[in-house]
């Protein structure tokens, strides 16, 4: 092999090389999913998904954070069903809508469109060990693109988004992972005051929509800092809150040494949806943290708050990031 040749191919691979991590590909039910490994983590990705982040196994604890409806974890493409419908395992992602609504004449669909949407991928970042997926949505003139990389310990995701139009354009962003619970889990995170806005509660009467409560919610017998909505059988909530102040979630189980901490950007993302599920919807045991750019869950016709962290302008980009570190058994 010439010697520039061999050197060509060292750069190629440098990347690679430096992160520690390997790329691979496989198959899952007939959808193809994207892998990156390395001693710490085992991440994977469907393109065809939506981008769905199938996989968060941490390989140090054997510890797997993306929940799933099922025990084989079987995923299938979406066929115009409702999201509450489809494939219910892992991370997706909620744009430019969570409620379904419309915007001069535009139908956002629920859930958003990513969600059930193939996406594109880079083959030169994927070349790189970078899963990069791509979409140009139906609903609105955006244009959304996430780099997902593995480096030791940490998984980094940064996005853009980009106005393609010569208006301005609302948008709602929302991470939507769904997080498996363990006995032991425990959360941590400083929300100063953390005014709690619940949006739906479910088996918690008199808890209500509408409602305020201070985290972690003992005032009403509930301890959400370990996942817990008291001694109701089955119940569930979903509430707003003002992002941590320092942008960083741990969460940690004291039984059995897994820690995951979650850092964001928040100044693009200055709200956070949590959503806990304690045997309703289907019996499932899951939570998901949802940093977003929106306090709500709808575009509104009326939205005129165009400086807001909620819009962008003529041919703007927005871009933000979120890291998953692991530090279990550290």
């Amino acid at each position: 092999m010439a010697l520039s040749h061999y050197l060509a191919v060292v750069l190629a691979c440098l990347p690679l090389l430096l992160s520690g991590a390997e790329r691979y590909v496989r198959d899952q039910n007939g959808i193809e999913v994207l892998g990156l490994k390395n001693e710490y983590w085992n991440v994977e990705v469907a393109p065809l998904l939506g981008g769905k982040i199938y996989s968060l196994f941490d390989r140090q604890s054997g510890r797997e954070w993306m929940w799933s409806r099922f025990e084989d974890r079987a995923i299938a493409k979406s066929d115009g069903e409702a999201f509450g419908n489809a494939c219910l395992i892992g991370w997706d992602e909620i744009l430019p809508t969570l409620e379904a609504s419309t915007w001069k004449g535009n139908d956002l669909p629920g859930h958003g469109e990513l969600w059930s949407s193939e996406l594109d991928v880079d083959h030169v970042a994927w070349s790189d060990g970078v899963i990069q997926t791509m979409l140009d949505l139906d609903s609105l003139p955006l244009r959304y693109s996430r780099e997902v990389s593995l480096d030791h310990n940490i998984i980094s995701f940064r996005y853009s988004l980009e106005n393609i139009s010569d208006e301005s354009i609302p948008f709602l962003w929302a991470l939507h992972p769904l997080f498996s619970i363990e006995p032991g889990d425990q959360i941590e995170a400083d929300f100063g005051e953390g005014i709690m806005q619940v949006v739906a509660a479910a088996g918690l009467k008199p808890l209500k929509a509408g409602d305020q409560l201070s985290w972690p919610g003992k005032e009403r017998g509930l301890d959400l800092t370990r996942f817990s909505l008291g001694d109701v059988p089955k119940a569930g909530m979903k509430f707003f809150l003002a992002s941590p102040r320092d942008g960083k979630i741990t969460l940690l189980n004291d039984q059995s040494g897994d820690k995951l901490e979650i850092r964001y950007d928040t100044t693009a993302l200055p709200w956070l949806g949590f959503w806990l599920a304690r045997g309703v919807w289907g019996g499932a045991h899951h939570f998901a943290l949802e940093p977003t750019n929106r306090l709500g869950e709808a575009i509104a016709e009326g939205d005129v708050h165009k400086d807001s962290a909620g819009w962008l302008q003529p041919g703007e980009i927005r871009e933000w990031w979120l890291v998953l570190e692991s530090k279990s058994n550290v």
